[in-house]
């Protein structure tokens, strides 16, 4: 993992940026039901898979005139999503993990970003290697679940690079969530757990 930011630069020159974006998710069932290697597997990809992307390319960063930390957390790292707890820890981790960097690097040329996602149709179940019984994007619009285009999550993303943002959502759920969770984190997460009763029916 530490030779990739040379690799990286011999093709490419020395790194402007980093996003780490890359995540899954677990079965849509209770901690009860889920075997330690499914929770080990989301820690490993979401958690473990930003710190050492970080960990290598926080030298070449801090070396930049300017540079960017993007990290992309959750809507469920605000408030609970019934059987993807693991998940959300995971992602929970992820803010703390940024936030910490941010106190680290505030008097470096380094911005750093923090991210909450709503639901994005990037098919991230399926890329987790979940089989939601061929449920999709489509399915998901049609019973009133709103998700944003990967292209528009993208554009927000980008537009936090350019002016430097601390943090930004993505989506209105992802922001009405941040907000409804500010007020009263109970009710935000009961809101969660009645809209997504039957998302794995």
């Amino acid at each position: 993992m530490l030779a990739l930011p040379s690799q990286v630069e011999a093709l490419h020159g020395p790194a402007d940026g980093i996003v780490n974006v890359a995540g899954i998710i677990q079965k849509f069932v209770p901690i009860m039901e889920l075997d330690f290697s499914d929770m080990e597997k989301v820690m490993d990809v979401n958690f473990w898979g930003t710190v050492n992307i970080v960990k290598a390319f926080l030298p070449v960063l801090t070396a930049r005139p300017v540079a960017s930390l993007v990290n992309v957390a959750s809507m469920g790292a605000i408030a609970p999503v019934p059987g993807q707890s693991v998940y959300g820890a995971s992602k929970a981790a992820i803010v703390l993990l940024t936030e910490g960097l941010y106190a680290e690097l505030i008097n470096t040329n380094v911005a750093t970003t923090l991210i909450y996602p709503g639901a994005i149709a990037t098919n991230i179940a399926g890329n987790s290697g979940l089989d939601m019984g061929g449920k999709t994007a489509d399915d998901a619009k049609a019973s009133g679940h709103k998700t944003t285009s990967a292209k528009d999550a993208g554009a927000v993303i980008i537009d936090a690079i350019a002016k430097g943002k601390f943090r930004a959502t993505i989506g209105s759920d992802a922001r009405g969530i941040d907000i409804l969770h500010r007020l009263s984190p109970k009710k935000a997460t009961e809101l969660i757990a009645k809209k997504m009763a039957n998302v794995a029916k």
